[in-house]
């Protein structure tokens, strides 16, 4: 029996529920559930189960008859294994964890552990009173199977000792709030910027540090059994942006809001002028950042790259560009309105970036407001986006309306499959990137490695899929009973040479020439000390390895690793020009 909850969808974007309504039920013997009295919009139903993953679903209710849903639990996976000593001899009441929270286990007599866990990758540690060990690698738990973890052997622990330090001047900072997950340990900084952690398993942590007046930063940290890892983590002051939103004849403007990002922001803030037009963004970090302005229909006023001195105030005003607007209709293939389809808005000048997607009324036409420039427009049919017919450009000067003549793809076909582990078990969240001719999409695979999108035409896609190292490439024409069966990772292990300040971590990242779009943050800006680097499930293949350090040392080698293979590199540094060491 599963229980239910129902709670209506008041916004999408952001999304936002109702807080306070909700509704509670679950099912009966034979699965089945029913909500009433229902008012019409949208809805999101959550189902869960014990021993199974949650499901999510989001339902739109009209006035006509809903169709009966179905909603597919999966279950959880098993990941066994055994722990063992200095010696080899298997330890009865070690105690074994896995990252994220989710869940632990004790051995048993013979060593021997077994934890129910929802798909996905996991790291895994023992501990047994003052020793510590770790998985070599991620542990891969499959949709309803049973994983064997390679043996853990219990040793010393290992220990942190970082230092916080400005950005701008390398100066200490006393008095940083540093958290270290998944260890979840929390500590302040010294007068000299120091903190310490003892007893920490082996493994790759996270480190991050936050004080008022400064970003927040987080870097990863590698921590070997019996050794000490010294990271630096570098603050950046914060500074601000104040100014006026301004119309092309000088006037401030409202109803249009104003959007702040910046490198590593996980997404950009939003503001609203006053009634003046007169905006100030608060504290945020010093360097350079993006300010898009947008009206209350989502076209785009203006663009533009500030400045921010950190510690400082910079003032500045933004001026509107102005709107036309760009009208059309569309037709299918044959010529007739095919009753429902959207329309896509992008960039004449490059980018994959979607600017706007307005539907189509039932008359076959469309029209939207724009800023001045140029722009492709597609049309697709309606819940099939990324099945796009030809693109036709406009060109829309202020106050003018440009019109256009859109045709639906001649075919739209599906193109659907399962991704599988080496063993041939589902792989749940594996990203997928599709691409064929003027077409590009990406799903991620549901809890049972299942994936479906339409594409225009018949011709032949690329589909590639990665879930952590494990990856997968093939060519197919559109077909609805795909296999993506995934290769195990690699591994890359590197020595450097040069010369660098010993006091300097090594910045370590990947870049994979097949898997660049879908690399997660894992893969980027690793951290190590000394002069050795370890990189763990990655993706096999071509890859390109970059070493940096602040003090402006660099170096990059380009290694090709067979998968379930470790390749050993080394890589020379040298000082870029024009940077101070």
């Amino acid at each position: 029996m599963a229980s239910l909850e129902l709670r209506r969808v008041l916004s999408a974007f952001p999304r936002e529920l109702e807080r306070d309504l909700r509704q509670a039920g679950s099912s009966d013997a034979l699965g089945r559930f029913e909500f009433r009295d229902l008012a019409e919009g949208n809805y999101e139903l959550v189902a869960q189960a014990p021993s199974f993953q949650p499901e999510t679903r989001v339902v739109l209710l009209s006035g006509d008859p809903h169709p009966e849903l179905e909603l597919e639990l999966a279950p959880h996976g098993f990941l066994e294994g055994s722990v063992v000593d200095a010696k080899g001899v298997r330890v009865a009441g070690a105690t074994v964890r896995v990252s994220e929270g989710a869940g632990g286990d004790v051995t048993d007599a013979n060593g021997a552990f077994s934890l129910e866990l929802p798909a996905g990758a996991y790291r895994l540690t023992a501990a047994l009173g003052s020793q510590m060990g770790v998985a070599d690698e991620p542990q891969v738990v499959e949709v309803g199977a049973t994983t064997r973890c390679p043996i853990i052997q219990l040793g010393r622990p290992g220990r942190m000792e970082a230092r916080v330090v400005e950005a701008e001047s390398w100066t200490p900072l006393e008095g940083v709030r540093v958290r270290i997950q998944p260890a979840a340990s929390l500590s302040v900084t010294d007068a000299e910027g120091r903190f310490s952690v003892e007893d920490l398993l082996p493994g790759e942590y996270r480190l991050s540090a936050a004080a008022d007046g400064l970003t927040d930063e987080a870097i990863r940290v590698a921590v070997n059994a019996g050794q000490t890892a010294r990271p630096v983590l570098a603050l950046r002051r914060m500074g601000a942006l104040e100014g006026r939103l301004l119309t092309g004849g000088g006037v401030g403007a409202t109803g249009v809001s104003i959007e702040v990002g910046w490198h590593g922001a996980d997404e950009p803030i939003v503001i609203q002028p006053d009634s003046a037009g007169r905006f100030s963004t608060g504290s945020i970090p010093a360097g350079t950042i993006k300010v898009s302005t947008r009206s209350a229909t989502g076209v785009i006023r203006s663009s533009d790259v500030f400045s921010i001195e950190p510690g400082k105030v910079t003032r500045r005003d933004i001026f509107l560009r102005s709107t036309g607007r760009i009208s059309g209709t569309v037709k299918g293939a044959d010529g007739a309105w095919p009753g429902s389809a959207m329309v896509g808005l992008t960039s004449s000048h490059g980018g994959n970036g979607v600017l706007a997607q307005v539907p189509v009324d039932d008359q076959g036409a469309f029209s939207l407001e724009v800023t001045e420039g140029a722009y492709l427009l597609r049309a697709y049919p309606s819940g099939q986006y990324g099945a796009f017919g030809p693109s036709v450009e406009a060109a829309v000067r202020a106050g003018s309306e440009s019109t256009v003549a859109l045709i639906l793809p001649h075919q739209v076909r599906a193109l659907a499959g399962v991704v599988v582990g080496p063993g041939g078990a589902p792989v749940a969240g594996a990203a997928i990137l599709v691409r064929g001719s003027a077409f590009e999409a990406r799903r991620v695979a549901d809890p049972f490695g299942r994936f479906s999108l339409h594409v225009p035409g018949d011709g032949e896609f690329e589909v590639r899929a990665l879930r952590g190292g494990r990856s997968a490439v093939i060519l197919s024409r559109p077909d609805t009973g795909l296999t993506l069966r995934l290769t195990e990772g690699a591994r890359v292990r590197g020595t450097v040479r040069g010369d660098w300040r010993t006091d300097e971590p090594l910045q370590v990242t990947i870049r994979s020439e097949l898997f660049e779009e879908l690399l997660s943050e894992g893969m980027d800006g690793m951290q190590f000390r000394g002069d050795q680097f370890d990189l763990v499930d990655v993706p096999a293949g071509r890859l390109r390895i970059v070493v940096t350090t602040r003090s402006g040392a660099q170096g990059t080698a380009n290694v090709v690793v067979a998968p379930g293979q470790t390749a050993f590199i080394s890589i020379e540094l040298a000082r870029l020009t024009g940077r101070d060491p």
